[in-house]
């Protein structure tokens, strides 16, 4: 890649946004989640610069400048209006680009220090536990026609995946492997393309290997539930869409099908409730719950069990 040229924000271009955006391209084009979320936090750096310092170019930022930035997100989150998670997201991105565009770490800030360390830990009970309740949107978005949007809604309940995942799933493939292994692998789709390196498998039942096998027969020929025609990014925005508007009133997104498969697979190997719903309390004994963090996990596709807790909850004995 050749830059724009000139002085600048370093010769990356003649604004601080339109700079920051072609290093975001050159280096992560080619990851989607990650490209996006980069440009969205860049561009409320780019704000921030020139409504509080006039500042359009990358050139005149210093240490101070960063300090003070740093300074904004940790009064944002000590007033409840910023996510000490987004905060932290935030600045690290910030660190990111700039040591991309100066060639140097010296304008690298510790997020830890500078915000505070960032909690994993969910606090709220996550809502589409019931799978009746959920089965009842399913129903509602076949019933509008956008049959391949129904089937990846109920494949991310049964089997707690990230919407992409869903979407990029092989139905026939997974199915083989529900017959065969009574199991099936995750490995497209996954967060920063890690389930390639992983060993991710999902147990199934009987209903789960009844559902794949009538998806794989709408999936036909092609490796995905993604219509001809359509990017996988118009089909996930359509399945957000068509959930958005057929869901009952007391589900939230799709991502909380996620923790909620998290929450019923605790249930399952433990006997015990999550501690989410159990109020914070933990009534597993503490190898078991030990098992079922380390398992659910790998199911979820995180290499650290701690993480566990965003979806299930902290607790105390």
């Amino acid at each position: 890649m050749i830059k724009p040229g000139g002085t600048k924000n370093y010769g990356w271009g003649r604004t601080s946004l339109y700079a920051g955006m072609m290093i975001i391209n050159y280096f992560y084009g080619h990851r989607y989640s990650t490209c996006r979320s980069y440009k969205q936090r860049w561009r409320y750096y780019c704000q921030y610069l020139r409504q509080h310092h006039q500042i359009r170019d990358i050139r005149k930022i210093n240490l101070t400048i960063q300090k003070q930035f740093a300074a904004r997100l940790k009064s944002l989150v000590e007033e409840d209006s910023m996510a000490i998670s987004y905060a932290v997201n935030l600045l690290s991105t910030v660190n990111i680009i700039l040591k991309l565009m100066r060639q140097d770490s010296k304008l690298t800030l510790s997020p830890r220090k500078e915000i505070g360390a960032r909690t994993y830990a969910r606090t709220k009970i996550p809502l589409g536990r019931d799978a009746a309740e959920v089965k009842i949107t399913v129903k509602a978005i076949h019933d509008k026609g956008a049959i391949p949007h129904s089937v990846v809604v109920d494949i991310a309940r049964r089997f707690y995946l990230r919407r992409k995942e869903a979407c990029l799933l092989d139905v026939t493939n997974a199915m083989r492997e529900a017959i065969s292994e009574g199991k099936i692998r995750i490995s497209r789709g996954t967060k920063g393309g890690a389930g390639k390196n992983k060993n991710r498998s999902i147990p199934v039942t009987q209903d789960d290997i009844l559902v794949l096998t009538k998806a794989s027969i709408l999936q036909g020929d092609n490796n995905n539930l993604i219509p001809q025609g359509q990017t996988l990014v118009q089909f996930m925005a359509s399945v957000n869409y068509y959930w958005s508007k057929c869901k009952t009133e007391t589900l939230g997104t799709i991502r909380d099908l996620r923790a909620s498969g998290a929450c019923n697979r605790y249930y399952t190997l433990t006997g015990h409730q999550a501690p989410i719903i159990n109020g914070g309390v933990i009534t597993a004994g503490p190898e078991t719950h030990t098992f079922a963090k380390n398992q659910i996990s790998r199911e979820l596709g995180h290499g650290r069990p701690n993480i566990c807790v965003a979806y299930i909850g902290r607790g105390h004995r």
